[in-house]
């Protein structure tokens, strides 16, 4: 069995998710021994941060009273949260966002469930605890616990979620919600302000009112993260009463600021889906404790692999920061982790030393080439035309339709002519937001070379 270097104390459900969408980035970034740098905080994820922050010491203050807690103090909590570059940014940019979020009257709302809570409400930053097996870790945002009307006690976790503040096109929100409503004034309000979803069928559960269907079939992802948070904060794996609630903040392109709307979600996970979670969690947890790392392959291929991944984190680190060896894409984690996926990493090295690599994913009939990366001091020595037809001999051999690359709007004009030398041609439409590099979504453009 393979010998991690590193070996993480417990996982977040972050790292849980990235595990399950994308082993090898998992690898790279929590298992390997020479990690790839830390990337800077990007604007889009310090923007939900200084929601955070404001939310979050404004609640407090109003339930304990100003200045009870330093901890709960906005300036803390916000210089916690939000890296130093993008505090002037956020500052301002999550001021707006609180701004909506009380226009909406979802700041009001919140704030008097709280006040009916029958035990304290708790506001956390961090919380470990191993459960069933597995160190979790997580930073849950709210649980409070209201009074049934039949005697029960309510458990409810609240989860903020800001989303599509920094994109370029405007963000729906999550299907199933209870209520949606304006977070601005506008002559004519949008077309879902004062609804709900039309999946969304209000349930009695003891006095408080939430979707009859459970949250996994809206979106399992916040299923996921709720129930991780909720098992954190002391509730049982597998309890249905426990009542999930998702507050969404999404967002329209305007001037001066985005145009925002918030998404109400209250709802139940199910047993079935909670000990599925728990068995998932498990499964991965064991990958990582006994060096397993892809259980999909053999032990023997696994610690090939592992190899393989570990070589290329080496080569990023003797490369330096300013060499890029990785063209690292921020890949959607849905995508990756629906998709039918075959894999495969070419490496070129110089007497052991990698000097530079290919990666390609098989994509149900297509191959999709995901990174092409060759260390500074070695480019310009036609190696990457070695590459790339290893990459199409391969497609090939495994009868592959297409093979095919995904490349920032804003390389056409520099990767463009020579994927034209492999007979790569362009493909309309522009995908959208197809990355997310340096905290700035990017459109994408499809090379695509039939077989």
């Amino acid at each position: 069995m393979y010998e991690l270097k590193r070996r993480p104390q417990s996982l977040s459900h972050s790292a849980f998710r990235k595990f399950e969408s994308d082993p090898e980035e998992y690898f790279l970034q929590y298992l390997a021994a020479n990690r790839p740098a830390r990337q800077a905080q990007p604007n889009y994820m310090a923007i939900g941060s200084a929601f955070d922050a404001y939310e979050k010491a404004e609640l407090h203050a109003a339930l304990f009273g100003a200045g009870s807690n330093p901890e709960f103090e906005f300036q803390t909590i916000f210089e916690q949260q939000v890296e130093p570059h993008n505090r002037d940014w956020a500052i301002k940019a999550g001021k707006h966002v609180q701004e909506a979020y009380k226009f909406s009257g979802a700041h009001d709302d919140l704030l008097g469930l709280l006040h009916k809570s029958i035990e304290s409400p708790q506001f956390e930053f961090g919380v470990e605890k191993e459960i069933d097996g597995v160190p979790l870790n997580g930073k849950p945002d709210c649980r409070f616990v209201l009074p049934g009307d039949d005697g029960r006690k309510v458990h409810v976790i609240l989860d903020w979620k800001v989303k599509g503040f920094c994109s370029k096109h405007a963000t729906s929100p999550s299907k199933g919600y209870a209520l949606c409503r304006d977070g601005y004034e506008a002559a004519k309000p949008s077309r879902s302000h004062g609804k709900e979803h039309n999946q969304y069928l209000a349930y009695n559960h003891h006095g408080l009112i939430i979707n009859t269907s459970y949250l996994e079939a809206s979106k399992p992802e916040y299923a996921d993260q709720t129930t991780m948070y909720g098992w954190l904060l002391g509730e049982e794996v597998g309890d249905e009463e426990v009542v999930m609630g998702i507050d969404e903040i999404v967002a329209k392109p305007a001037e001066p600021w985005p145009m925002l709307r918030v998404a109400n979600h209250r709802a139940r996970v199910s047993k079935g889906y909670q000990l599925e979670l728990m068995r998932r969690l498990q499964r991965c947890w064991k990958a990582i404790t006994t060096g397993h790392i892809f259980p999909d392959m053999t032990v023997e291929e696994s610690d090939a692999r592992c190899e393989i991944l570990e070589n290329m984190a080496a080569g990023l680190k003797s490369a330096g920061e300013e060499d890029e060896y990785f063209n690292e894409l921020a890949w959607s984690a849905e995508e990756w982790a629906e998709a039918r996926i075959r894999d495969t990493v070419t490496v070129l090295s110089n007497y052991g030393d990698p000097i530079g690599f290919i990666a390609l994913r098989g994509v149900e009939d297509a191959a999709e080439i995901r990174k092409v990366a060759i260390k500074s001091r070695y480019r310009k020595q036609q190696l990457s035309y070695q590459l790339m037809e290893s990459a199409i001999l391969f497609a090939r051999q495994k009868r592959f339709n297409s093979i095919f690359i995904i490349i920032p709007e804003a390389m056409i004009e520099t990767v463009g002519p020579w994927l034209a030398k492999f007979n790569f041609t362009a493909k309309k439409p522009i995908i959208r937001d197809a990355f997310h590099a340096y905290g700035k979504p990017e459109n994408g453009v499809k090379f695509v070379c039939r077989l």
